[in-house]
């Protein structure tokens, strides 16, 4: 393989527990030179070098008014404020401008994103450099297909790490679409903390319960809440996080203190050290009533050998057996959910065991650090050679 540079092309503003900026670091360590466009936000330089990987920001409106990326991201500030719409021109004809620099110097753009994708198609057209997309969900589930595929027809690859998307993919660009399970961040897994440290620094005692990612309608965190009451009825020693931030956040802790469990339950928001976090939990828990597989969050409890709790949505059973590699339960059911965990935190051999076969199950399914690096460069070379 000849290609050394590689631009990854992302709309995320920072990349705390973000899988963009672990594939830029997975590249990095496998020798190649690595620039991840992102946008501009206050605060930030507009360059910087982490981990040996070039960033470079983009500016798409006055400092004071670059808001479309920030916080919980463009999805949900479009939702929040209808004015961000008027920025969005102005976003995505910066970042093709930017694509189209940075692709002067590099042998592959790659965009996390159908957006970024798009932006990044002139690159392609005019400079003839390949373009591999990444998908992640939000940017073609419930869209028109027409649209979608429209677009898709015009990259070179398209990846992405759940089934479910594959097959809205093979739709429209069967050859192109290829299934690569998400990067997570491995090197963390080498510096993970003893259970007692972690348990110490997170302020918890007894058995913990996690829950890890966007506190949004999709990963229904309201029924995490729901479940605490009646786990303690029966275990009043357990203590429940919530890690992670969004538009429910509020919401959570309104229910939170109307059901009188706020001292059992800790809010993190947003964090860095994800693993670090999940070696305090006896349990974790993926709730979405919509998809579980494979979310990096529940990737990330699997490979830190944390037994969950998975709800038996989209295409899950189709990769988890109950107690054998988790637990697996109807979506929208705290009670449910709450037998679950209790069956867990009162059956410590069986819990241990379906945390070490789910592990070895997240491996095999092609999250080993290997695996992932081998199947991109492999997608690489191949658009090259077209």
């Amino acid at each position: 393989m000849t290609l050394k540079k590689i631009c990854l092309l992302s709309t995320n503003l920072t990349f705390e527990g973000n899988v963009v900026f672990y594939l830029a670091r997975l590249l990095s360590e496998n020798g190649f030179n690595v620039t991840l466009v992102a946008p501009h936000g206050k605060g930030l330089d507009r360059r910087e070098s982490v981990d040996g990987i070039k960033i470079k920001r983009f500016h798409y409106c006055l400092p004071s008014f670059e808001t479309l990326a920030l916080g919980s991201g463009i999805p949900e500030n479009l939702k929040r404020n209808p004015l961000n719409w008027l920025l969005v021109p102005w976003f995505m004809l910066a970042l093709s401008l930017k694509a189209i620099i940075e692709a002067r110097k590099c042998d592959v753009l790659h965009a996390h994103w159908l957006p970024a994708g798009i932006a990044a198609l002139p690159a392609k057209y005019l400079l003839e450099k390949p373009v591999v997309l990444t998908l992640h969900g939000s940017d073609v589930r419930n869209k028109s297909p027409g649209i979608v595929g429209f677009f898709l027809r015009r990259f070179d690859a398209i990846i992405t790490g759940h089934d479910e998307l594959l097959a809205i993919v093979k739709k429209s660009a069967p050859k192109k679409s290829h299934l690569i399970r998400n990067a997570v961040d491995f090197s963390a897994l080498d510096k993970i903390l003893s259970k007692l440290a972690a348990k110490k620094r997170l302020g918890v005692g007894g058995k913990t319960v996690m829950f890890v990612g966007r506190i949004n309608n999709i990963k229904r965190p309201l029924d995490f809440i729901k479940a605490i009451p009646i786990v303690l009825k029966k275990r009043k020693d357990v203590k429940f996080v919530l890690v992670g931030d969004g538009p429910l956040e509020e919401e959570c802790k309104e229910l939170a203190r109307e059901l009188g469990i706020e001292k059992n339950v800790i809010f993190t928001g947003r964090i860095k050290d994800t693993f670090n976090h999940l070696a305090a939990a006896e349990v974790f828990t993926a709730l979405s009533d919509f998809e579980n597989a494979f979310s990096v969050s529940l990737v990330e409890a699997m490979l830190a050998s944390v037994p969950c709790v998975i709800t038996k949505a989209g295409t899950t059973e189709k990769f988890f057996s109950h107690k054998k590699d988790c637990m697996l339960i109807p979506s929208k059911n705290p009670e449910e959910l709450a037998k679950a965990i209790l069956f867990l935190i009162e059956n410590n051999a069986k819990a241990k065991q379906i945390g070490i076969v789910g592990k070895e199950l997240a491996e095999k399914l092609g999250f080993g650090k290997e695996s992932i690096i081998n199947q991109t460069l492999e997608i690489y070379d191949r658009v090259l050679q077209k």
